[in-house]
């Protein structure tokens, strides 16, 4: 038997460690959160590993310092890489180390923030940089199961992609279903499938909607669409064009969650990765306008080209 990958996400907070399993791994850790709780996996918690956080070398790499969206605003995020892992700080709100062990430490936390989004925080780049440490690379996509097939839909902020997903959860054909609203952890298995793996909180969504209790907990992933708008007035406002390998590889890594926080071997992990899902997964770019009066026929062109 393989054993399940463990990831530990330690943070100043009182409350004792409780085990979930999320996106093919156990996470162990002291946030809370209901979109989190939905995830409990049921047995005793402790830490395994020692509270007392990694020292940085002064060698350490900067890989990024820019801009980052976490919980609703932007704000200056500074990732850099040492020999034992990550350090990300996150101006005003925390700093943290992942290590390649898939240990989490909170290490500083700034007073008076909103504990909401603290939780984003810890959830969002310490949690999906340990993920792809293991191997799970995650993408920003709105996501529906047709059937037994999972299909997601990528694209630039306001592309339409939870438009899209909301309008097939409610007018699609039946058995199609919204089950991810923001972030889809993929893996590979043992024969190079690309396997999604739904199981994650999406804060955005409400307890009684999270994938959990709504598909599997991993499915193979049947089809990606780009999202891309075109006018109305064309002869081919609706239309679906497989994109070549070396292009779907790109538009996966463009899509990915936390790309640009990854160092050089990391990086290089991920080009293999997103190369080899290219292979095995139909990666075409969805053009329609961007009007709800065609989503009907939206709706009909993805249902003849998952035929």
């Amino acid at each position: 038997m393989i054993a399940t990958p463990l990831i530990e996400l330690m943070t100043h907070r009182p409350e004792p460690p409780q085990a979930y399993r999320l996106a093919g791994v156990r996470l162990v850790t002291n946030l809370t959160h209901p979109s989190l709780a939905v995830y409990a996996g049921g047995e005793p918690a402790a830490w395994t590993n020692s509270p007392d956080p990694p020292l940085l070398e002064e060698t350490a790499e900067t890989i990024f310092d820019g801009q980052g969206l976490i919980g609703d605003g932007f704000r200056r995020v500074v990732c850099r890489a040492y020999s034992g892992g990550y350090e990300l700080v996150a101006e005003g709100l925390g700093r943290y180390f992942i290590s390649y062990e898939g240990r989490i430490d909170e290490a500083a936390t700034e007073a008076g923030v909103d504990p909401e989004l603290l939780v984003a925080t810890g959830l969002g780049a310490p949690l999906i940089l340990a993920l792809a440490l293991g191997g799970t690379f995650a993408i920003h996509a709105s996501v529906i199961v047709a059937g037994e097939r999972l299909v997601a839909f990528i694209g630039e902020s306001g592309a339409g992609k939870s438009t899209l997903a909301r309008y097939l959860d409610r007018y699609g054909l039946p058995g199609w279903r919204r089950v991810i609203d923001d972030t889809l952890p993929l893996s590979l298995d043992v024969h190079g499938t690309c396997l999604a793996l739904p199981h994650f909180p999406q804060l955005k969504l409400p307890a009684e909607m999270q994938p959990v209790h709504l598909v599997a907990e991993q499915l193979p992933l049947a089809a990606v669409y780009v999202l891309e708008a075109s006018p109305a007035e064309t002869s081919t406002a609706i239309r679906v064009a497989r994109l070549s390998a070396q292009a779907s590889t790109l538009a996966l890594l463009q899509h990915t969650v936390g790309g640009r926080l990854f160092g050089r071997p990391l990086l290089a992990r991920h080009l293999s990765f997103c190369a080899r899902v290219a292979e095995g997964v139909p990666v075409s770019r969805l053009y329609y306008p961007r009007t709800f009066e065609w989503l009907p026929a939206v709706r009909d062109a993805l249902a003849a080209d998952l035929q």
